[in-house]
């Protein structure tokens, strides 16, 4: 199983060239890995992405385990016509309980349990049969010596009386399958009265004109070197498992339902083998209660977050191998020791050229194009506050490579950034969109770019509105839009009315749409002085 590589929700253009970058890193280590995104990309990363050919990851909505994730039993199953002595037989053999009726395609038809094949025999008719010559064959260990017919169907009559009992009361003609030892005159009357089938016990040897008489009335005749009890016995084990299987209402799981939906249906259900089956009804295996101890997790490593809120639905239930980021350290905790590199840079790939480095690890072009994007993207072409020396240094050595112009490679990828604003305000509010946990709830902060404020203000009283319906829908204490132009180097602050005191009360403003001069980072700017305002009141 793959691991898989991935940033934070409402991804922007480093989320989402890191998931990619370490991804490729990884299996240049011979690790198996695989990048994803948590949402849609933005017209940023589009260009990006464009630029240096490289297709969009795959989305990734859940990491929750899953049935697929799970080592569960795999016993072969029993096709409906195959006799309960079989079924048995193989469920003895495979130390299990519960096995699954297949049909000749593999698709689950039913299933039969060991109670259900003990209840047939306890309370079963002894006298009638529903099975094939086959199942005959097999579990009698038998010939056959004359007849066509493959499938036996009708009552069983034990023929142990005295003839003259046999003769007067009309015996022969009760029943459609015979069984009789080595008593020839007896055999003869049997072949006479046509039953479907004749079964002679005790290996007893058969003339050529009995076999020849048995062809001529169209008789199923058999030899079995088991005795006449025995063979009574063995007789109604070899129905077959069709006529006493559970084939209606079923429950099963395809391996993309989660454990949890196992868990939920276990705890009220009176069963505790279910089927697996493919999405075209195929079986699969069988889950038990057994599986939901030390289930198989997802193998996950987390780039440019640590926080549950800002993560994939599941990640509590994925095993975390490793985390990059460049952020405050959050609330994800893990269950062992991980590698977890956290560093005061303007950007994740700034760490991964690092480790790249550190791994002797040469990376393509593409993949150096995709690290000074992340690069540029997040330090705002090197004039964020929190751009530092190693993240210049890093556009320097990688620019060495690529021959970029930076000037208008940072532009056109600015620009992009910009044209993603619309007229959409709910979308804006979505594009970059992150939630922190603080003291008195949670709160929300939607950065986007701008070179023209001149669709913000058009857009104002929609925005406000937006912002208002966004507080309200994920229950937050303060909503807030940081809209940054790149060319004066400020933001332009919004918030959700609700918070109007708080957010005026932090920031020392009195008006919505104030513009902040040289504020561009959410993180560095904006985080930290609402948590740190927050914890003092």
């Amino acid at each position: 199983m793959s691991i898989k590589v991935f940033g934070h929700i409402n991804p922007d253009t480093d989320t989402i060239t890191a998931a990619i970058v370490h991804a490729y890193l990884l299996n240049q280590t011979g690790q198996k890995a695989k990048p994803y995104r948590l949402g849609e990309i933005q017209k940023d990363t589009a260009f990006v992405l464009g630029y240096f050919g490289v297709e969009k990851p795959e989305l990734l909505t859940d990491v929750r385990v899953q049935i697929r994730d799970i080592a569960y039993d795999r016993p072969r199953g029993i096709l409906p016509e195959k006799s309960l002595l079989a079924a048995y037989r193989k469920m003895e053999k495979e130390a299990i309980k519960t096995l699954p009726v297949i049909d000749s395609d593999k698709h689950l038809v039913g299933i039969v349990t060991m109670k259900d094949i003990a209840m047939s025999l306890i309370h079963g008719g002894m006298d009638f049969l529903n099975t094939s010559i086959n199942n005959l064959l097999i579990d009698l260990d038998a010939d056959v010596l004359s007849g066509k017919l493959r499938e036996i169907q009708g009552r069983v009559g034990i023929l142990t009386y005295e003839e003259e009992t046999i003769y007067q009361t009309k015996l022969l003609s009760q029943y459609e399958i015979l069984v009789v030892g080595d008593r020839y005159r007896l055999i003869e009357a049997a072949i006479i009265a046509k039953p479907v089938c004749l079964i002679v016990t005790g290996g007893a040897a058969i003339s050529k004109e009995l076999v020849d008489l048995a062809e001529e009335h169209s008789v199923n005749l058999l030899v079995t070197p088991y005795d006449t009890y025995r063979t009574s016995t063995v007789l109604h084990q070899s129905n077959s498992v069709g006529a006493i299987m559970k084939a209606n209402h079923i429950m099963r799981f395809t391996e993309a339902d989660y454990l949890d939906d196992f868990s939920e249906t276990l705890s009220h259900s009176k069963h505790s083998n279910f089927p697996v089956v493919a999405e075209d009804g195929r079986y699969k295996g069988m889950l038990s209660r057994k599986h939901l101890f030390n289930p198989g997790r997802k193998r996950v490593v987390l780039v440019d977050h640590n926080e549950y809120e800002q993560s994939v639905a599941g990640i509590e239930q994925a095993e975390i191998m490793m985390i990059v980021d460049h952020h405050k350290i959050g609330n994800i905790s893990t269950m062992k020791p991980i590698h977890f590199r956290n560093m005061t840079v303007g950007s994740t790939n700034t760490i991964l050229y690092q480790m790249y480095q550190e791994k002797r690890i040469e990376p393509p072009d593409w993949v150096l194009g995709l690290m000074i994007s992340g690069i540029i993207s997040d330090t705002l072409m090197l004039q964020s506050p929190t751009t530092t020396e190693l993240d210049i240094e890093t556009v320097e050595e990688i620019n060495k490579r690529l021959h970029l112009n930076l000037e208008t490679f940072s532009h056109e990828l600015f620009l992009a950034a910009s044209q993603q604003m619309g007229d959409d305000p709910s979308e804006m509010l979505s594009q970059d969109y992150k939630e922190f946990l603080c003291d008195i709830g949670r709160f929300g902060v939607s950065q986007v770019f701008t070179l023209d404020d001149e669709g913000i203000q058009k857009n104002r009283d929609a925005l406000l509105q937006s912002l208002d319906q966004k507080a309200k829908e994920r229950d937050l204490v303060l909503a807030i839009l940081m809209v940054t132009d790149i060319s004066k180097r400020g933001s332009y602050l919004y918030y959700s009315k609700k918070a109007q005191d708080t957010f005026e009360g932090i920031f020392e403003v009195a008006s919505q749409g104030e513009f902040f001069d040289e504020v561009v980072s959410r993180k560095q700017q904006i985080i930290p002085r609402i948590l740190q305002a927050i914890h003092l009141l």
